[in-house]
């Protein structure tokens, strides 16, 4: 390609018969047509892509802290650092949006797809908004308010546009990775940078859904269906007057109320146990909704009650813990994190806790969390979803609602190894996801919770 001979059939039949060889021209018009910036995040792309070839779906195992005399680096100055380093990787849009490409898992293949992020909270901008967001308002830095507000121009134009426009961003109503998450995270990162018209903005997703829509939904779980939605109807209408909220939140009842119905059954079929896509995810969401819908309390209680008994039914008390459900395994499998076991049904355990006085079984499930939570501590990623960073808002949570300092030499080692670990560039890579429940963002956000004195954050894995 450096050659400026004229070749044919792979022999050079003219010397210097180009002015200029291909490589030249090629260089020419690359440094003619892009800028400094262009060029270089071409080579970041081209790189990540490369990644892919060689990355596996294999869990960085976490570090742990080591006994040092230097002084430590400040929790706020990490998260900052973590900020600036998901900020630096955003490619900037015309408009001034921002955008990542980040490495998603290919379904049931050992492999990584390089893909742009979409708008939800769990994976999407929305949930970056969220911790740009938070951490503006933990640390008085107006540029965090203003990248928070960069991560949702294209939400927020096609919110402007006619309902339709919704249908192709957001495939489903859930509280994380629905319309249900941009419901809710638009109202919290409205409170958080003191602006109410954006949570007003959000009004127009309501107005979306009819009967049709509940058919879409086959698990009716936190994550992707009615029970995320409700919960993120639930805190919006104490929050927000909105009629249409509350109309909207009857109607997810209803199918809620028939989905209790598949408790009954003498085999766990396709229900699933867990805070995220299980039992406990819809009984809280019911048990949240006897605030906004107080006529229908009783109702509400009982079905929680019927999906509380049934994943009781699954308790180990060998693990001390409740199993994965997955029928495509023989065995069952156990995990300790929010979206599976025991740490995601202790934290759901802990936010009902008043709401069931008379309930005799809970209180001593959230100790037998608990102790299985601080078992697997350090086990596995630091994510929200699925690791340390999730224990960690599972163990501060019990601190606050039990009133106990039994927890607090617990939570100052894990707010520590965190911190340890987000500084190491080889366990985590501020641009390989930079998404909330699977990324970077959720463990700059679960460590701004760890120092929010004033509880001004909201708790975002029970959708609060």
């Amino acid at each position: 390609p450096s050659s400026r001979d004229l070749y044919a059939a792979k022999k050079r039949i003219a010397r210097n018969c180009f002015k200029s060889s291909a490589l030249d021209r090629v260089v020419a018009r690359i440094r003619s047509q892009m800028s400094d910036a262009d060029r270089e995040a071409q080579i970041v792309l081209i790189r990540k892509s490369f990644q892919t070839n060689t990355m596996k779906k294999k869990t960085k195992p976490i570090v742990p802290r080591i006994a040092t005399t230097k002084a430590p680096v400040s929790v706020l100055r990490v998260v900052q650092d973590l900020a600036s380093g998901i900020y630096e990787g955003a490619f900037v849009s015309k408009d001034g949006a921002l955008g990542w490409l980040a490495f998603e898992p290919a379904f049931n293949l050992d492999e990584w797809h390089l893909q742009p992020i979409g708008e939800t909270l769990y994976s999407g901008r929305l949930g970056i908004a969220l911790f740009f967001a938070a951490l503006a308002k933990i640390s008085k830095e107006k540029k965090w308010r203003i990248a928070a507000l960069q991560c949702l121009i294209p939400l927020r134009a096609a919110l402007a546009e006619p309902p339709n426009t919704i249908g192709p961003i957001v495939h489903s109503m859930g509280g994380m990775a629905g319309i249900g998450s941009l419901l809710y995270g638009l109202l919290c990162i409205s409170r958080l940078i003191e602006m109410p018209s954006l949570a007003l903005e959000g009004i127009s997703l309501i107005d979306q859904f009819d009967e049709a829509t509940f058919e879409l939904d086959t698990e009716g779980d936190l994550i992707y269906g009615s029970a995320g939605l409700l919960l993120a109807l639930s805190t919006y209408s104490v929050l927000v007057e909105a009629p249409q909220a509350l109309r909207l939140a009857a109607q997810c009842v209803r199918y809620l109320i028939s989905k209790a119905e598949s408790y009954h059954t003498p085999e766990p079929s396709n229900v699933h146990l867990g805070l995220s896509h299980g039992a406990s995810g819809i009984a809280l969401a019911l048990l949240r909704a006897t605030k906004i819908l107080p006529d229908q309390a009783s109702m509400l209680t009982e079905a929680a009650a019927k999906a509380l008994a049934y994943e009781r039914r699954f308790f180990s008390e060998k693990e001390r813990n409740w199993p994965r459900l997955n029928s495509q395994e023989s065995i069952m499998q156990y995990q300790s994190s929010w979206c599976h076991g025991a740490t995601g049904i202790g934290l759901m355990r802990l936010s009902v806790l008043s709401l069931l006085p008379q309930d005799l079984y809970i209180r001593n499930e959230i100790d037998t969390a608990l102790q299985t939570t601080i078992a697997y501590l350090n086990q596995g990623s630091l994510t929200l979803c699925c690791g340390l960073a999730g224990r960690l808002e599972f163990l501060h949570a019990a601190r606050h609602v039990l009133k106990t300092d039994d927890l607090s030499a617990t939570i100052a080692d894990a707010i520590a190894t965190l911190a340890h670990n987000i500084q190491l560039p080889h366990v985590v890579d501020a641009q390989h996801n930079p998404g909330l429940m699977q990324g970077a963002a959720g463990l700059g956000f679960s460590l701004l919770r760890a120092i929010d004195h004033h509880k001004m954050l909201p708790n975002i894995l029970t959708l609060s």
